[in-house]
């Protein structure tokens, strides 16, 4: 894994775990759609609304035992998800640094905590 891809990755989690809309914001591209909680597929403004309304509350997230694969200008990553019960499968894309993610996929067992 790129230094580059470790970077975003950290921005990201981060981000998402303690609800900074503004840097997801700025990492999710405009085409971005994440699988909520439930299972619901959201585009990038909705899935910033929840954070904004708080709507959502992750008391842990991360990625354990990542792995990446570079392709040309996109990176898929993949990793065990923490906690266990979330799903992600983010592709990144450059069209030069720095990373965006494009798409991104979570699942838990509960809408409010994840």
């Amino acid at each position: 894994m790129t230094d580059q891809t470790d970077a975003f990755l950290t921005a990201w989690t981060t981000a998402e775990q303690v609800g900074d809309v503004r840097t997801l914001d700025q990492l999710l591209t405009a085409g971005f759609y994440g699988v909520g909680p439930m299972g619901f597929i959201l585009p990038k403004t909705a899935w910033l609304a929840r954070h904004q309304a708080g709507d959502l509350a992750y008391t842990r997230f991360g990625l354990d035992q990542v792995q990446a694969a570079g392709h040309g200008e996109v990176t898929v990553v993949t990793g065990t998800p923490v906690p266990a019960p979330t799903r992600t499968a983010p592709s990144l894309k450059r069209p030069g640094p720095p990373w965006s993610s494009s798409a991104k996929a979570g699942r838990a067992s509960s809408p409010s905590s994840i």
